[in-house]
């Protein structure tokens, strides 16, 4: 649990730094700018990723759970070698759904997607200058686009954080 409160002490750190540069320089929010789009497509990618991992474990599953009454009236040759091959699968199937519940695949590819969706409309709306920033001088859209954005961000690692002490029982 330490890691987690370290990593959102820092994310704290990051959002307090850029909200006391009263005036933060053209440099500093383009390279703010830069670090939203990186966390978009790293977003992006952990959706991507989960995705693919919730697919492929999915399909094993229930093709292997399939699978089980068919071996239950296939005749084999030793009836011990059919008992076993049985409850090889049930045992696979066991853990792979095990693995998924566990993992939360698709809970966090939903949340990952949610937050880059989030992220790159706040970031659209703020290059765009389309409410809640139409009415605001350079530095104060900027300062209320960090704000959304670094919100955006904790609420998706509270999520995340929610995802795993849930799974592991300690939430």
């Amino acid at each position: 649990m330490c890691k987690f409160k370290n990593q959102k002490e820092r994310t704290e750190e990051r959002r307090k730094e850029y909200l006391r540069r009263a005036k933060a320089t053209k440099e500093e929010r383009e390279e703010y700018m830069q670090d939203v789009v990186k966390r978009i497509d790293n977003y992006n990618r952990r959706a991507d990723n989960c995705r693919k991992w919730h697919t492929w474990l999915k399909t094993i599953d229930i093709a292997l759970s399939a699978s089980i009454p068919v071996l239950a009236v296939i005749p084999f040759r030793c009836e011990s070698i059919q008992r076993l091959t049985i409850a090889i699968v049930g045992a696979v199937v066991a853990i792979l759904t095990t693995l998924l519940e566990l993992h939360k695949f698709r809970e966090n590819r939903m949340n990952y997607r949610m937050a880059a969706n989030k992220l790159a409309r706040q970031r659209h709306r703020y290059l765009t200058r389309t409410t809640p920033y139409h009415d605001k001088d350079d530095e104060a859209a900027f300062k209320h686009f960090v704000e959304n954005a670094e919100n955006i961000i904790n609420e998706e690692h509270s999520s995340w954080e929610g995802c795993i002490g849930s799974s592991s029982g300690t939430k």
